[in-house]
């Protein structure tokens, strides 16, 4: 993959401007405007001003001095075989111990987890439908948001920013319009007044840190049916190590910060090597 230095990209966001968003006729500009340099694809035009709204927007909401405020969600499946992999998976041993990992289990089962962090607090976990639309997650925003976040102190869930990627269910009409109304200007998504980036679970606590901490502890023994996945899930949320850990709370969130300032350095491209 072709690597563009900043200036290259800072051009490319200006020719698809001048070419009306046109990626085919910026590709022919810039080929007549820069005869020497390698000329991108038309979806390279589209991607270098996507990395720009994405630093942009971060950047707006690092000046508001929020980053302490947002309440970051996401949803996760958790499936009765698992997280598996058997190229890691091995047991050492000086005499075979005979051991087995069951898996592809024939009576199989799953549920869709909602979970989101503010400052030092877990919120969640709470089971959403399995095949979340905008009904069932309006319904989620109206009805049972507001209890889950009883022990947030006031003031905070006043001036709280809430955030969600750009899942389907979190984009439609009825969705944007309750939070356009509850949090006015304060929400970050698809279609909301602070853009959040497709594909961009770096940046999200529940990503790069919860659901691996907590698939961790669900799955240290098989599971038989979908109320004992429920329970271990509910369990696994209310554990010391996680729900009762400020500390690493905190430091979640002061690493988000830190990716994020990574994101724009990078001009939004990958990062995490840079961390």
């Amino acid at each position: 993959m072709v690597q563009y230095i900043n200036p290259e990209l800072t051009d490319m966001v200006l020719i698809y401007g001048e070419a009306l968003s046109n990626g085919g006729a910026a590709r022919r500009l810039y080929m007549e405007r820069f005869p020497g340099r390698q000329v991108p694809c038309e979806r390279t035009f589209v991607n270098a001003v996507q990395h720009l709204v994405l630093s942009t927007e971060i950047e707006a909401v690092q000046d508001l001095g929020v980053s302490c405020i947002v309440l970051t969600t996401d949803e996760a499946g958790f499936t009765r075989d698992g997280v598996f992999n058997s190229h890691n998976t091995h047991i050492w041993s000086e005499e075979n111990p005979h051991q087995i990992r069951e898996r592809g289990f024939q009576q199989r089962f799953s549920i869709n987890v909602w979970a989101g962090i503010i400052g030092n607090r877990l919120i969640g976990a709470h089971v959403l439908p399995p095949h979340l639309n905008g009904e069932g997650y309006l319904n989620f925003l109206q009805n049972e948001l507001s209890d889950l976040l009883d022990d947030v102190p006031l003031q905070v869930r006043r001036d709280m920013w809430y955030l969600h990627d750009g899942a389907p269910g979190h984009s439609t009409p009825g969705v944007k319009n309750w939070l356009d109304a509850n949090l006015e200007n304060r929400w970050i998504g698809r279609n909301g007044p602070v853009l959040w980036p497709a594909r961009s679970p770096d940046l999200n606590p529940c990503d790069f840190f919860l659901w691996g901490h907590l698939k961790q502890i669900v799955y240290e023994t098989s599971v038989n049916t979908v109320e004992e996945l429920t329970v271990r899930v509910n369990n696994a949320a209310d554990a010391d190590s996680i729900r009762r850990n400020f500390d690493m709370l905190v430091r979640t969130q002061a690493s988000m910060a830190r990716r994020a300032q990574a994101c724009i350095d990078n001009g939004g491209r990958h990062f995490e090597h840079l961390i």
